[in-house]
């Protein structure tokens, strides 16, 4: 039994013995297998978790690198935008130009320039009305206002809007002002303010009315001859107009100050134009408005008699042109009964077209204001004429050009079937007993149921009458003192005394005058003026 048992552990013992031996040779052969390379998957994932921690600590000192980059960039910003912001600051203090925001209520908004206060010279602008600001009137403050509102309103495209308010007001010292406005919009959309720059335009102004000077006057000493016979004219309708003031006939003092306003014009002296037309704005032409007239024309010359040679004293008689070829048949002359006399008549003559040099500068000016594209054509333009004779004729017919320009001539876009380009065009010519002068337009012609229309109206026929006239006849009313068909009155025209001015004129000299018009085929003015200086000085007496 005890032998049994015996046998029995000692099979145990060599049974776990075995065991363990096998054991051993397991752990042997993974021991061997991780020396061989058999644990790399292990390896390899312990290496990724190495590689991952070692990243995250790259990414952890980079990050914390970056943020304080990123700090010290952010002092260096903000150390940058506070200079910036003073030197923006400086900029909008010491700027010629200023800046203000207006708001709905037409207020001025706080935050407008330092320099908004030197140039309009009042303080405390923020919270006050913009009116006030420009230290504009009660009424153009209304006008103001309306225009504001009318851009806050949204309605008409923006820059129409805009064009309706002032831009021009007077500063300081009387400074010239130039106002532009340009539109806030917030997020939405919708209109929050507008911003108004203030411009100091005064040196500026001053300088293009000095250029303009200097081109006005480099055109006057190319036409100096036209200019001096301009100023003789001018002084000749100025003594008429004082002695029909002393006749008390109105109507005469206001042709001679209607053509001293045109030929002014004529020449660029938009001053005394200007002076001109605020004198037939008066109810009665009197002897002041005459003396102003005069006196502006005067101080242009003194102002501008370094380079002109000519003043208020100078006797400006218009003197004849002799070619050495009229010299040349001097002698010749001499020798025949009657040579001599008709030699100084005919070196008395001067080409038709020197006294047309007003004109001729004119066009391009009447016709860049009214936005026509228009050509003025002068034939027989080299024909000598007796100036004595054509003058009184020839200074009204400005009249006909600026007529033509305003209300004959359409714009481009008007002219279907015609030219782009309008075209004025003055003829010269000469018969035995007379000269014939015709200025012809190829604009719209003249609207005789209008003329019929004011002539109606000014009384100066009954129904029946105007009813039963020609159509010729009824142009003839163009020929009527105050009657014009134009709706609003300009420095140019619309006062109905230009065209019976030069009728005056015609009649004065013994000539005829007659009008020509088609609907659409434009107006062509006939003048007959008789070439005898003797009759022509009968009739003038």
């Amino acid at each position: 039994m005890t032998q049994t048992h015996d046998l029995e552990t000692n099979q145990t013992w060599e049974a776990r013995a075995r065991a363990a031996e096998r054991t051993i040779d397991v752990l042997k052969h993974k021991v061997v297998d991780l020396y061989n390379g058999g644990g790399s998957n292990i390896q390899h994932a312990v290496e990724r978790a190495r590689a991952r921690e070692v990243e995250s600590r790259r990414r952890q000192e980079l990050m914390a690198f970056r943020n304080a980059e990123l700090t010290r960039h952010s002092e260096r910003l903000e150390i940058e935008v506070a200079r910036r912001t003073r030197d923006l600051q400086a900029i909008l203090d010491n700027v010629v130009f200023g800046f203000l925001v207006v708001g709905g209520d037409g207020m001025v908004r706080e935050g407008f320039t330092r320099s908004c206060v030197d140039l309009l010279g009042r303080d405390g602008l923020a919270g006050g009305s913009l009116g006030d600001a420009l230290g504009f009137s009660a009424a153009r403050s209304a006008d103001l206002a309306l225009g504001l509102s009318q851009v806050f309103d949204d309605i008409l495209p923006t820059e129409l809007a805009l064009d309706q308010l002032p831009r021009r007001a007077t500063g300081a010292d009387g400074r010239s002002l130039r106002l532009d406005g340009r539109v806030i919009r917030g997020g939405d959309g919708a209109i929050d303010g507008i911003l108004i720059t203030i411009s100091d335009v005064t040196a500026l102004e001053a300088a293009q009315h000095e250029n303009a000077r200097y081109r006005l006057l480099v055109q006057l000493l190319r036409q100096r001859e036209a200019f001096v016979s301009f100023v003789t004219d001018f002084r000749v309708l100025a003594s008429d107009a004082y002695a029909a003031v002393a006749d008390r006939d109105d109507l005469l003092a206001r042709r001679a100050v209607h053509t001293m306003k045109g030929n002014a014009a004529c020449f660029g002296l938009a001053e005394v134009a200007q002076l001109a037309h605020t004198v037939e704005d008066e109810p009665a032409i009197d002897r002041a408005g005459i003396s102003r007239i005069e006196r502006a024309l005067d101080d242009f010359l003194r102002h501008n008699v370094d380079v002109l040679g000519i003043t208020a004293d100078t006797d400006v008689a218009t003197s004849m042109s002799i070619t050495p070829e009229d010299l040349a048949g001097l002698e010749a002359a001499l020798a025949q009964p009657g040579g001599a006399v008709a030699w100084i008549e005919r070196v008395r003559r001067r080409p038709a077209r020197v006294m047309l040099a007003p004109l001729e500068a004119l066009v391009p000016r009447l016709a860049e204001r009214f936005a026509k594209r228009v050509e003025l054509v002068v034939e027989g333009g080299d024909l000598r004429v007796d100036a004595d004779v054509l003058a009184p004729v020839v200074r009204e017919l400005g009249h006909v050009v600026r007529n033509a320009i305003d209300h004959g001539i359409e714009p481009a876009e008007q002219r279907a079937g015609k030219a782009g380009t309008a075209r004025i065009c003055i003829r010269f010519a000469e018969q035995t007993t007379e000269y014939q002068i015709e200025i012809e337009d190829d604009g719209r012609g003249i609207d005789v149921e209008g003329l019929r229309a004011r002539a109606r109206a000014m009384g100066l026929h009954d129904d029946d009458t105007l009813a039963t006239r020609t159509y010729e006849e009824l142009l003839d009313l163009v020929f009527v003192d105050g009657l014009s068909t134009a709706e609003t009155t300009t420095d140019v025209s619309g006062r109905g005394v230009g065209m019976s001015a030069i009728c005056a004129a015609v009649n004065r000299v013994g000539g005829t005058i007659r009008v020509r018009s088609q609907p659409r085929n434009g107006t062509c003015i006939e003048i007959r003026v008789p070439r005898s200086r003797a009759a022509a000085h009968w009739v003038a007496a």
